[in-house]
C-alpha cells in the first residue's frame, strides 16, 4: 500500500503461523497476512474460509488497512456477515461453487462484511478493483443454469446465451447490495480478464476471446478477429474494453472547469434506481475541504438554475 505494507494470500491445509487476534485460526486453505514494509513484522496472520475448497483471486488493500479479496468457494460455511447482499451459499459444491466479496478490518481480527455472489448455477469471481469510497467492482463468469444471477434492470446484457458467460458487478461499499450488474455480450467466452478502474469510475477490461462477433467500436484500433489483416483467423484474440457501468439510458455530458489537481471528474459510485432510496455521487481533483451543489429534477430545464452565484443546468 502507500505506506509499504505488503498484503499477500496464499493457501495452506495445514497450521501456519497466525497471529493473536486472527479472525480465523482454523487451517482450512486461504490466508490473507500482512507484512511490515521491511519484510521483518507479521502484522497479522487469519484464514479465510470453510470447510470446502476456497480460493482467493483478487486482493485490495485500502489507506484504512482493510484489506478486501474476492474468489470462490464451493463451502455452505464460508463466512458471511448480517446484512450481507446475500449470505445464502446456493450454487454446486463443484467446481467453483459460488463467487464471494470480503472485506477484513484493518486489524485482521474481524471481518467488516462478507457475501456471496452468484445464483443457483456454478459461479466464480476472477478479478476486481476498489476505488476511493470503498466501493467494488468485480469480473468472473457464470454458467447461470437456472437464470438466477442478480443482474439489475439498465445492464448492457442481461441473458447470457451460453454457459461460462463473463459477468461484471459493482458493489455497494457496505457489501448490502449491488448497485450494477450485467453480463458481458458476444457469444463466446470471454477470459483471461484483468481489470481496473480509472478515476471516473469506469472500468477497463483486458483478456481475450473466440467470439469473432465481439462487439467492437468504429474506429477502434482493430475490428477484424484473427491475426493482423484478418487472414488467419486465430482461436483466441486479446481484447481490451472499458465500460461506463452506467445503466441503459444514462449518459454523462458536458465538461468542467481545472480543479486543483487537474479537470473535475464527477462519477456515479451506485446508480439511482426506482427501488433505491439513496445513490453516490463521486467528485475528484477538487480543492482540498471544498463544498458543492446538486441539482435534481424531473424534467430538463431551458436555462440554467442560479445557485450562489452559479449556473446549473439539469438534465
Amino acid at each position: 500500500d502507500d505506506n509499504g505494507v505488503i498484503t499477500l494470500t496464499g493457501s495452506f491445509l495445514h497450521p501456519m503461523r497466525l497471529t493473536p487476534n486472527a479472525f480465523s485460526s482454523t487451517a482450512n486453505g486461504p490466508f490473507v497476512a500482512r507484512l511490515s514494509p521491511d519484510g521483518s513484522e507479521l502484522l497479522y496472520a487469519t484464514f479465510l474460509g470453510g470447510s470446502g475448497l476456497d480460493s482467493i483471486t483478487g486482493v485490495h488493500a485500502d489507506a484504512r488497512g482493510a484489506i478486501t479479496v474476492c474468489g470462490y468457494t464451493s463451502s455452505a460455511d464460508f463466512p458471511t456477515t448480517p446484512r450481507a447482499f446475500d449470505p445464502v451459499f446456493d450454487g454446486p459444491s463443484w467446481p467453483s461453487g459460488e463467487g464471494f466479496v470480503t472485506r477484513i478490518g484493518p486489524t485482521g481480527s474481524a471481518l467488516e462484511y462478507s457475501t456471496f455472489l452468484g445464483g443457483l448455477g456454478s459461479d466464480s469471481i476472477l478479478d476486481m478493483d476498489v476505488d476511493s469510497a470503498g466501493t467494488v467492482v468485480v469480473y468472473g463468469g457464470t454458467d447461470n443454469s437456472a437464470g438466477s444471477f442478480p443482474w439489475l434492470p439498465g445492464a448492457m446484457d442481461f441473458a447470457p446465451p451460453f454457459a461460462g458467460a463473463a459477468l461484471i458487478a459493482r458493489l455497494h461499499r457496505t457489501g448490502s447490495k449491488l448497485s450494477y450488474s450485467s453480463f458481458l455480450p458476444g457469444t463466446g467466452n470471454f477470459g483471461n480478464s484483468r481489470l481496473a478502474l480509472d478515476v471516473a469510475g469506469a472500468v477497463v477490461l483486458g483478456g481475450h476471446t473466440a467470439d469473432a462477433d465481439f462487439p467492437v467500436t468504429a474506429g477502434s484500433f482493430d475490428t477484424i478477429h484473427g491475426t493482423p489483416g484478418g487472414t488467419h483467423p486465430a482461436p483466441n484474440d486479446a481484447v481490451v474494453l472499458k465500460l461506463s457501468m452506467l445503466p441503459f439510458g444514462v449518459e454523462r455530458f458536458g465538461a468542467s472547469t481545472p480543479g486543483q489537481q487537474g479537470p473535475l471528474a464527477i462519477g456515479v459510485l451506485s446508480m439511482p434506481q426506482a427501488w433505491q432510496k439513496d445513490f453516490t455521487v463521486s467528485c475528484t481533483n477538487g480543492p482540498a475541504n471544498a463544498g458543492g451543489w446538486l441539482l435534481l429534477g424531473q424534467v430538463p430545464l431551458e436555462s440554467p438554475q442560479p445557485v450562489l452565484g452559479a449556473g446549473l443546468w439539469l438534465d
